[in-house]
């Protein structure tokens, strides 16, 4: 259930964490990229969405975390949410991957209202994005 509605999120070492997300909340873990393979991968790298003020000094994803994951692969498009964009940093017409799009861009906090056109392709296109204030 967890995971369903916050997202998979990997344990930061203790050499680490924890960071202060954007609310001020200690955290000591994070929310990732679940559509890519973290190995070989450093926190940041993996860290979704991007948050170019925290800085996990270059330390990568043990193997314990990346045992843990399953990267998704399957040709049918996943859209998710719960994971509050700024659409000033990340541009709401860019799906993450060709079957991957998050359309969250903080509508509750002034962001934007995104929605994407599925026709029932089987790769999203940037085109098929719609949004409003």
């Amino acid at each position: 259930m967890k995971m369903t509605t916050k997202g998979v999120e990997i344990k930061l070492p203790k050499d680490v964490g924890p960071f202060k997300d954007k609310e001020k909340n200690p955290r000591k873990e994070i929310r990732i990229k679940w559509w890519e393979s973290a190995e070989g991968k450093t926190f940041e790298q993996m860290l979704f969405p991007e948050d170019k003020e925290q800085d996990f000094d270059k330390k990568k994803v043990p193997p314990s975390e990346i045992e843990k994951l399953s990267v998704y692969n399957d040709s049918v498009p996943v859209f998710f949410g719960h994971y509050w964009i700024d659409p000033l940093k990340v541009h709401p017409s860019q799906a993450q991957t060709k079957q991957i799009c998050c359309l969250d861009y903080s509508v509750a906090k002034k962001g934007l209202l995104v929605a994407y056109r599925w026709d029932g392709q089987k790769e999203l296109s940037n085109d098929k994005f719609v949004w409003a204030r």
